[in-house]
């Protein structure tokens, strides 16, 4: 199973995705995000595969997932009207 791929979908490419790290991958308990501090303002959401929000948060550097079950997740990160989606698994 590729636990380290990753996808984008963006209006335009302002931020790379490699300017956004979601780590460690895959995890347990608390996932943890380095993205760059210049951005205003970052919500993160954590979805499953189905779309169901899960999770969510505002410039934090990182979200404990250790009450989700055991399963692939997407994370994506609004940031100044882009859009970066990140996959990760929970153990």
């Amino acid at each position: 199973m590729d636990t380290c791929s990753f996808f984008t979908a963006t209006t335009n490419l302002k931020y790379a995705t490699n300017d956004i790290a979601v780590y460690p991958n895959p995890t347990a308990g608390v996932l943890n995000f380095k993205f760059d501090s210049q951005y205003q303002e970052c919500e993160i959401v954590i979805t499953n595969l189905n779309g169901q929000k899960l999770l969510s948060a505002i410039n934090q550097p990182n979200l404990n997932i250790s009450d989700l079950p055991r399963g692939v997740y997407l994370v994506t990160f609004n940031i100044d009207e882009q859009v970066v989606v990140k996959k990760f698994t929970k153990m």
